[in-house]
């Protein structure tokens, strides 16, 4: 049951991450090459916090629905939240992605915080 659910909960989020797919591609068309700050080395490391909008952008539609579902959990777990809802997903991450394309030097765990804790008040 909770991998089942936890399955559903990625592929919405990929869904979610994907229907901004089409905004941010003339982004990555305009970057001449694809930015891929996540491929680090077993021996490096990156800092979730500095990641900024326009480095998860201009990923590819695969690997922005990860790092944003990444993101949504680091941001959750900072929290001590443990419960998570599809939806909540969902337009978190919409709403942090269309605030990106437009603020692209934001850090991204900035907006998607800014977006959650929207939804949370809401």
């Amino acid at each position: 049951m909770v991998r089942s659910t936890f399955r559903n909960i990625v592929a919405i989020a990929t869904c979610a991450a994907t229907v901004m797919g089409v905004g941010t591609s003339a982004i990555a068309q305009d970057a001449k090459e694809m930015v891929d700050p996540l491929a680090l080395s077993s021996s490096q490391a990156a800092d979730l916090k500095m990641l900024t909008c326009w480095e998860v952008v201009t990923l590819s539609e695969d690997d922005r629905a990860f790092a944003m579902t990444l993101l949504y959990g680091y941001n959750q777990g900072s929290k001590s939240d443990s419960s998570i809802t599809p939806r909540d997903i969902q337009i978190a991450i919409i709403n942090t992605m269309q605030n990106c394309v437009d603020t692209p030097e934001a850090k991204v765990l900035d907006v998607l915080r800014s977006h959650v804790a929207h939804e949370d008040q809401g």
